[in-house]
């Protein structure tokens, strides 16, 4: 009896042991199972999130697209020598067609396109401003009077067609025995990334927004630029004031915050059709002072920057483009255009045409 008691417990003990491993192993297949479906549940997630964000994207890239097309239309059909674009009601209500001010979002496709046209006139063209206004561009971001003299020369030795370098320049005997050596242009500026090779320019100063205040882009022929110009053709040397926005406004002599202010104000609402509207606003004093170097013409060269807006989401695409008006045959070119990839983080692709 005693070792049947005993036969019996063996057995009762090892099925226990059996059945608590068959238990374990089921819970860690369920375990197991469950971080399967976790983690596959995750993946699902993200893709979906991915895709999601890749619909938005390709959304507002077309939307912006279109808000490209739309404002070039404006800029065809709008412009005859006037600095206004007509009014609309395209837009959301009270939204007004302007060069250089904000348009209100223009629904449009499901989304909204947020536009801004601005003239090239309202900037500082590098390879036509003389001595005076070069230094008046880079006096306004306060840095040394030798390394402001260094730009100015340095710009003007660029620019030129010969290797003598100005006492404060740099010609290519510069240029070559740099670390990574490459040759002055010796001649006029092909694009304004290039003045980022010249000498004394830092990548400091571009970011405190000299790329943002100039451009190469003018309605002067070359021979113009050589040879001597007409009063006509000075007035499109110089900088429009209805274009031109605060950092080079900043520039001038006398300027003040509450001047820039009113000024600010003043452009809100309507353009300075007038050179007289403006000295009404400034004052004499300031006016006499800067009167050599402002005008209230446009040019034909316009930058359309677009931004598509989905609904429901946060997603911003945008897209910038340059071009060129024919007011004549009533047609544009385009000069640049550039896809910002991710706004947020200011990656772009530009494309030359």
């Amino acid at each position: 009896m005693m070792a049947e008691s005993l036969d019996m417990k063996v057995a009762f003990r090892s099925g226990c042991s059996q059945q608590g491993i068959v238990l374990l192993t089921v819970l860690w297949i369920l375990v197991l199972l469950a971080v399967m479906v976790g983690q596959f549940c995750y993946s699902m997630r993200t893709e979906l999130n991915v895709t999601r964000n890749l619909r938005d994207e390709t959304v507002g890239y077309y939307l912006a697209r279109a808000g490209i097309n739309l404002a070039t239309l404006k800029v065809i059909d709008g412009i005859s020598g006037d600095i206004y674009l007509p009014d609309g009601t395209d837009g959301e209500e009270g939204s007004v067609w302007r060069i250089n001010q904000e348009i209100s979002p223009i629904p449009f496709g499901g989304g909204r396109i947020q536009v801004k046209i601005d003239n090239e006139s309202g900037k500082i063209n590098i390879n036509e401003a003389d001595v005076l206004l070069l230094q008046m561009l880079f006096k306004s971001f306060g840095i040394p009077g030798d390394q402001e003299a260094t730009i100015v020369e340095s710009i003007l030795d660029w620019r030129d067609m010969d290797n003598f370098h100005r006492n404060y320049g740099a010609e290519n005997d510069y240029y070559q025995n740099l670390p990574q050596p490459y040759a002055s242009n010796n001649g006029p500026f092909r694009s304004i990334e290039e003045l980022l090779l010249v000498k004394g320019v830092t990548r400091e100063l571009w970011q405190m927004g000299l790329g943002r205040m100039v451009t190469v882009q003018s309605d002067l022929v070359e021979n113009t630029l050589i040879m001597g110009s007409t009063p006509e053709d000075e007035e499109k040397r110089k900088i429009n004031i209805n274009a031109a926005p605060p950092e080079v406004l900043r520039c001038f002599p006398g300027m003040t915050k509450e001047i820039l202010q009113a000024i600010t104000e003043y452009r809100r609402e309507r353009d300075f059709e007038t050179k007289n509207q403006f000295r009404r606003l400034v004052g004499d004093l300031m006016f006499q002072k800067i009167l050599p170097y402002i005008s209230v013409r446009n040019s034909s060269y316009y930058t359309i920057r677009a931004t598509g807006l989905p609904e429901g989401t946060q997603v911003r695409s945008t897209v910038e483009a340059l071009v060129r008006l024919d007011s004549r045959k009533g047609t544009v070119r385009v000069i640049n255009w550039v896809d910002y990839i991710d706004p947020g983080r200011g990656e772009a692709v530009a494309d030359g045409v």
